[in-house]
């Protein structure tokens, strides 16, 4: 199994500079690439037959319609790859949510530039449409919209001072952030 893994990969697309079959094959099992069937060239027409397909590698770029056509034992290192990587995700992933994170860098992050927490945006276009254009119709709405982010700041002022003894990692930041969609984002419009 392999010798095939040192071989040179030869497309008439990907990866010209030369590299290994399984240099290739485990870059595309990183995400890069999916498989796929494609109709075997000069079979016969029956379209309902396994055996007029191939197994074929394709490009996750929706732009590349290249394909490279997988014997038996690259689809199997393939597969195996892709199980490997998607494995070696999920561990990095639990490993991330476990990581203790700065909440100060954390909540400045998600606060920035944040429409339901910043209310400088709709004061400015409540002022512009008073001073310059002095219509008071456009004036009450923004008005309402400076209420509207004056509460929703608010409440996540009052989510921060009750959640932020408990958020310690990665992962408490990302319920955190659930409570926040929840208890604020999905009550007041963007």
């Amino acid at each position: 199994m392999e010798n095939f893994l040192e071989k040179e990969f030869k497309h008439h697309k990907w990866f010209l500079g030369g590299v290994t079959v399984g240099y290739a094959l485990d870059y595309f099992a990183k995400g890069e690439g999916y498989l796929d069937k494609k109709l075997t060239p000069k079979k016969e027409m029956s379209l309902f037959e396994e055996d007029n397909y191939d197994d074929v590698l394709r490009s996750s770029d929706y732009r590349d319609r290249a394909t490279y056509r997988l014997s038996k034992e690259e689809k199997a290192y393939f597969l195996e790859r892709v199980e490997y990587w998607r494995e070696r995700k999920e561990r990095e992933h639990k490993e991330w949510l476990e990581t203790e994170i700065d909440l100060e860098k954390g909540l400045k992050r998600l606060l920035a530039g944040n429409s339901y927490y910043d209310v400088s945006y709709a004061e400015r276009q409540r002022d512009v449409w008073r001073d310059k254009y002095n219509d008071q119709e456009m004036v009450s709405v923004w008005e309402g919209y400076v209420k509207e982010r004056m509460q929703s700041r608010n409440m996540i002022d009052n989510l921060i001072s009750l959640h932020r003894d408990t958020i310690k990692t990665n992962g408490d930041f990302r319920k955190f952030e659930e409570i926040l969609r929840t208890e604020v984002y999905d009550k007041f419009p963007a």
